[in-house]
């Protein structure tokens, strides 16, 4: 069963796409547009025309039975506004991520149940600033982010049975015996990055974001289980 669904075919939705393949996730894509479908299925993707503005085209997608992240990325704004408020109605532990296009669509998108709201010309514009400012971070974070190579980022969202709710932030690289570097955690749309500093006690729903080995990643993630 696909655990995630791209809707729409867009050039961000097909950047997405490359992406999730090198990783090898699981995911299809869904588009109302056949011709749309037919490009997706031309570049190897498991692809099915459906007009996710309907509950029941949702569910039989894959909504509320596996899926835990949906792409939005039609080119339609509104489609996407649509879809992201539908699906979230459905599934509340659903994770969305939808296509913006102004500071006032992303405000929308998340009132309509989006976690994050992604403006693809806001993030060409900090790319380019963080560029100019600091060449080589920006470099290696690419490197990290895009390349081929195993150092990858992951997150790990905390369940109410993980053995380490309760313990402190800091203390999370301690207790494991894996190549793996906790970059920061989020908690209630706030994101921690200054681990070492402060005295934060993990609870359940927040989200451990790392770095390291693919490999280790996976590790941890069933040690933290």
């Amino acid at each position: 069963m696909h655990k995630m669904i791209i809707y729409g075919y867009s050039k961000l939705a097909k950047e997405i796409a490359k992406t999730l393949q090198k990783q090898k996730e699981n995911f299809i894509i869904v588009e109302s547009d056949e011709m749309s479908i037919k490009l997706a299925k031309e570049d190897g993707y498991t692809a099915f025309v459906s007009n996710l503005n309907k509950d029941e085209n949702l569910i039989n997608s894959g909504i509320t039975k596996g899926v835990n992240t949906l792409f939005c990325m039609s080119e339609n704004s509104n489609n996407n506004l649509f879809v992201t408020l539908s699906a979230r109605a459905l599934d509340k532990n659903l994770k969305i991520i939808s296509l913006s296009s102004s500071k006032q669509s992303d405000k929308k998108m998340l009132l309509a149940g989006a976690n994050k709201a992604i403006n693809p010309y806001e993030i060409g514009s900090q790319r380019l600033f963080r560029y100019l400012r600091k060449p080589i971070i920006f470099s290696v974070l690419d490197k990290i982010l895009f390349s081929n190579t195993k150092i990858k980022f992951g997150e790990i969202k905390l369940e109410e049975s993980s053995n380490i709710i309760g313990m402190k932030l800091s203390e999370i690289e301690k207790s494991s015996k894996l190549n793996i570097i906790v970059i920061g955690l989020e908690s209630e749309n706030r994101f921690i990055f200054d681990i070492h500093r402060i005295n934060y006690f993990v609870k359940k729903d927040d989200v451990i974001v790392v770095m390291g080995d693919v490999e280790d990643i996976e590790k941890l993630k069933e040690e933290l289980m």
